[in-house]
């Protein structure tokens, strides 16, 4: 299941199995409550892909996040934008956990001209993931600005390589939920 959230209060009933159920049967595929996730989110949607890919990594098969600005990371402790929901949340200003993210293939796209995020914060994020073997990647699109997303001339290729290298390939979602399997960078993962 792709998911790109307006908000981030689905995100909680996402993994909810209840709601999963009465997605997948309002879908008329029941199949899809075992169904992993690919997260897409934009800006400190992003950065809040990257925290549920921490919290769900069994789930998450994969993160795009579109100039990411995490409003957990070192240096956003004063991020709020006049996001008033947004002000008392945990996540705001608080350093968090995010080793477990690690685990989920994440590609970043960065704006080149970006005025809310510019390219250091995805770079850097980058940076430390691989520091981490992570199987992480970032884009620069050129002339870009905050709110474009990535090409699907690079991003179908790099999703179908996830998915290839991390589902099973006799995956069969009617029995169950599939067990992810771990990108092992060392190998020379070649979907970005």
């Amino acid at each position: 299941l792709v998911w790109f959230p307006f908000g981030r209060d689905g995100d909680v009933a996402f993994f909810d199995e209840k709601f999963r159920a009465e997605v997948a049967a309002e879908l008329t595929r029941p199949e899809l409550v075992n169904a992993p996730v690919i997260r897409v989110g934009l800006s400190s949607n992003g950065g809040f892909t990257m925290l549920l890919a921490h919290q769900h990594p069994d789930r998450m098969l994969a993160c795009v996040a579109h100039q990411p600005l995490p409003p957990w990371a070192k240096g956003n402790e004063s991020f709020h934008f006049n996001r008033r929901t947004e002000t008392r949340s945990s996540l705001v200003g608080t350093p968090h956990d995010i080793s477990q993210s690690f685990r989920v293939p994440c590609i970043q796209q960065a704006g080149e001209n970006d005025p809310v995020c510019g390219t250091v914060m995805a770079y850097g994020l980058d940076r430390y993931a691989r520091s981490q073997k992570a199987p992480w990647t970032y884009f620069c699109l050129p002339r870009g600005g905050h709110g474009n997303v990535l090409p699907n001339e690079l991003l179908m290729p790099w999703l179908e390589g996830v998915i290839a290298q991390r589902l099973p390939a006799d995956v069969d979602l009617s029995k169950g939920l599939p067990r992810l399997k771990d990108i092992n960078i060392e190998a020379g993962w070649l979907a970005n």
